[in-house]
């Protein structure tokens, strides 16, 4: 029994100096205001180089890392938007603890210009180019940020998932079924390990002549191995997405596997990472689909923490037809491509958790807007949109989306025009009804609508709802609309 108590004396020792060891603890804050940071990220760098341990601030701006062993370091921390400070080097006695106090540059009010180029850079992008170089660090930041917060498990959050199937042609939902579940919010997918992808490439066939397609999480983005085989192209710009600027990457030259190439999307004012899109490349030519690839869209919360807000990716359908062969028999022709299947969800409320001793409490709830939804672009004028209907029409144009958000092509969009009202019955009567088809991007467009008039807009799957809409001559309305759950 002595003995017993002895070593249990010795563990409860061992265990409180494993809590004491080289504890670093402080507080970020902004030059010259001193206003706390939030969401900034501080990691314990060794003399070498390496990460020993990274952590994030919380709401307060406070932070608290255990240096793994005593030693020489430095802090380095990064807040997104300005560039990372450092410390100067550090001596770190055994158990020893420490309080700090870091200042970070405030936000600009406008971030320098970001100037779209088309140099090529592989492996890390190279500080001689400054703006890929700066985007970079803060994409860096961003996705370790999101890491940090999915291994907290510091936010309870109500999450949509959803599998589709579309048609290949058309892109047009033919299958689909969701689910709806309230919980800890812990990582969307999980990817192989950067290594294994490296590898295997992002798609693993099997005997059978199935294929498991695989998507980048944020752990394999960050992976030396993931930059040893892309290339940074250079930053790009499109028309579709105002305010944003695209650092772009692809698949070395020399790597044959099937691998990704995409572009990580930033805002152009603050430098926050807002989505990553990207697409398979060196498919098979029975798998050939410019669809086929994924979405990620990052969202940053009140207390500094990322998370994956919103994810889609799209993998093909392939099947063997069957055909007649001699005698009757039956063969297996060629696979071929019958359907875009997709899987995603998205994050619709999150609540920051506070632990205790006793118990976790919910100390704030956020919902999820719709802001970053993908944004309808709208000529300047009626007469770029509809260059061949007359001055004293109208232009109504948007998107619909499912019930999570998705823009859906292939949707069947009814607008019926009410302008006669029959006195006896006391009902508008409806006298012309136009259609159109949404495009890939679920975008619809009508010319030549009867301005000044009350119009119903609606679709296939409104389940008989119709938005009342009104559109002024030489106008363009926008008026998007959405699946009923």
């Amino acid at each position: 029994m002595r003995l017993q108590l002895l070593l249990l004396a010795v563990l409860l020792a061992v265990a409180s100096q494993s809590l004491d060891a080289q504890l670093l603890r402080g507080v970020v804050v902004e030059e010259h205001g001193g206003n706390p940071v939030s969401g900034a990220i501080v990691t314990v760098i060794t003399l070498d180089g390496r990460a020993a341990v990274t952590g994030m601030t919380n709401e307060f701006g406070r932070f608290e890392l255990r240096a793994p062993h005593p030693g020489e370091f430095y802090i380095d921390v990064k807040r997104i938007g300005v560039s990372r400070t450092r410390t100067p080097q550090l001596t770190l006695k055994a158990h020893e603890s420490r309080d700090f106090r870091l200042s970070v540059l405030p936000l600009p009010i406008l971030q320098p210009p970001v100037h779209v180029i088309a140099s090529s850079t592989c492996g890390a992008p190279a500080v001689k180019g400054q703006d890929v170089a700066l985007l970079w660090e803060d994409a860096r930041a961003a996705l370790t940020a999101t890491i940090l917060t999915q291994n907290e498990r510091r936010f309870l959050g109500k999450v949509i998932r959803f599998k589709r199937r579309r048609s290949p042609g058309t892109m047009r939902v033919v299958f689909e079924e969701r689910d709806e579940r309230s919980g800890v919010l812990a990582t969307p997918f999980v990817s192989a390990p950067a290594d294994q992808l490296s590898r295997e490439g992002y798609v693993q066939r099997e005997p059978t002549g199935a294929a498991l397609y695989r998507a980048p999480d944020a752990d394999v983005l960050l992976s030396d191995s993931f930059l040893a085989d892309h290339c940074f192209l250079g930053l790009i710009s499109e028309k579709a997405r105002p305010g944003e600027v695209g650092l772009a990457f692809a698949p070395t030259f020399e790597r044959e596997l099937a691998d990704i190439a995409g572009t990580l999307w930033f805002d152009e004012a603050t430098h926050e990472l807002r989505s990553l899109n990207f697409r398979y490349t060196r498919l098979r030519s029975e798998e050939q689909n410019r669809t086929l690839g994924g979405d990620v869209e990052f969202a940053r919360l009140p207390a500094g923490a990322w998370i994956v807000r919103r994810w889609v990716i799209r993998m093909p359908l392939m099947r063997s037809a069957v055909e007649p062969g001699m005698g009757g028999l039956q063969r297996g022709s060629p696979r071929r491509l019958v359907a875009i299947q997709e899987t995603g969800g998205e994050v619709v409320t999150a609540t920051l958790l506070e632990n205790s001793s006793d118990a976790k409490r919910a100390i704030s709830s956020v919902k999820i807007v719709s802001d970053s939804l993908p944004a309808l672009s709208v000529p300047a004028s009626f007469s770029e949109l509809c260059p061949h209907s007359t001055s004293n029409t109208a232009a109504i144009t948007g998107v619909v989306r499912d019930s999570v958000g998705i823009p859906l092509a292939g949707a069947r969009i009814r607008l019926t025009e009410h302008h006669a009202f029959d006195s006896t019955s006391k009902l508008r009567i409806k006298t012309a009804t136009l259609e159109a088809v949404t495009n890939d991007d679920g975008n619809f467009l009508f010319c030549g609508v009867r301005a000044g008039e009350a119009l119903d807009l609606s679709f296939w799957d409104t389940r008989g709802r119709l938005t009342p809409v009104r559109a002024e001559p030489g106008g363009v309305l926008v008026q998007d609309l959405q699946r009923i759950p």
